[in-house]
């Protein structure tokens, strides 16, 4: 085996917990070229990672399987590579594989809570592997492990890996940060899904304690969309001193800011699976649609806190409730 593209079509935070997979790969065949397929939100993730030779950024979105397929192919095949190997089973990349001439196309039958894909995809593919319902409705990074573990007969664990944070990365993210001498806490109050965001009610009251009784300092992270959002919450909080830096930080910007704060509290979303595997020990992570089963492998050293996705002003009472709880974890953390 001399060659092997991999195909990475998901969210960032599913491309972290995938680079476990890619490790086993890595252990399996050292001195094989691997190619990561990504879509472009995911490039500061894969370009300088260790695991990976080559990365083909390819701006997925979903629709029809033609949109796109012509293009995806001929850079597909420009690598000649010997196998194609699917952990996003997006039918487009796999249909580019098999028109590029890729002799050997594994993918797994199951993935993602155990949603089953249409018949006529697994055609595409010479080597289905198979997962049950329960493997993947438990821990992600051992749901994407499975099937590189079955497709290469390859025994162990692969471990998430990060591209290494620059000198001058972490010299650019320490002169965002707050002065002071209070604790230095960092936030990501905001997901691309509705179902794992937090009202904004709740951080506000969050952040009014943090300042008021820990003295923290505070920075907030987010996309360019959430620049206007976190600026609001900020203001309601009366957080003049917290720094915002929605939009303003690249992907690989995220572990640098975590690796020198003291907490870092955050929902279930990219910025979760980056902050815990940079290196920091302190990270809360706040569930509103996922147990913690499920991403436990990934930040095995998270205190986990169940929330309730109730606003106000209904909800004001139990936003508060769980707000305090919050606090009191991050006191606890911090030895306060």
């Amino acid at each position: 085996m001399r060659s092997i593209l991999v195909s990475l079509l998901v969210n960032v935070g599913d491309v972290v917990m995938m680079t476990s997979a890619l490790d086993l790969i890595r252990q399996k065949f050292p001195r094989v070229r691997l190619a990561a397929l990504i879509r472009p939100d995911a490039r500061d993730l894969m370009e300088g990672n260790p695991l990976v030779d080559e990365v083909i950024v390819y701006p997925y979105r979903s629709g029809s399987l033609f949109r796109g397929l012509g293009e995806l192919r001929s850079r597909i095949a420009a690598g000649n590579y010997e196998l194609y190997f699917s952990l996003d089973r997006r039918p487009r990349a796999a249909a580019a594989a098999f028109i590029s001439g890729i002799g050997r196309r594994v993918g797994p039958d199951l993935l993602f809570a155990g949603a089953r894909p249409e018949f006529w995809t697994r055609l595409l593919f010479n080597q289905v592997v198979s997962l049950s319902p329960e493997e993947c409705r438990g821990s992600l990074v051992e749901m994407f492990q499975l099937p590189v573990r079955r497709a290469f007969q390859i025994e162990g664990r692969g471990r998430i890996t990060l591209p290494p944070v620059k000198a001058e990365r972490a010299g650019r993210v320490k002169a965002w940060l707050p002065a002071g001498d209070g604790p230095l806490i960092g936030l990501c109050v905001k997901t691309n899904d509705p179902g794992k965001t937090w009202p904004a009610a709740g951080f506000s009251l969050l952040i009014r304690r943090l300042q008021a009784d820990l003295k923290a300092r505070l920075y907030l992270t987010g996309g360019p969309g959430d620049r206007d959002y976190v600026e609001a919450l900020l203001k309601e909080a009366g957080a003049e001193a917290a720094v915002n830096l929605a939009g303003l930080t690249e992907l690989m910007d995220l572990p640098a800011l975590a690796a020198a704060s003291d907490l870092f509290i955050t929902l279930d979303n990219a910025a979760a699976h980056l902050a815990a595997n940079s290196g920091l020990k302190n990270i809360i992570c706040l569930l509103l649609a996922t147990t913690p089963a499920i991403l436990l492998d990934s930040m095995p050293q998270a205190v986990f806190r169940p929330l309730s996705p109730i606003g106000p002003p209904a909800g004001q009472a139990v936003l508060a409730r769980e707000a305090d709880g919050i606090f009191r974890a991050a006191r606890e953390i911090l030895g306060k």
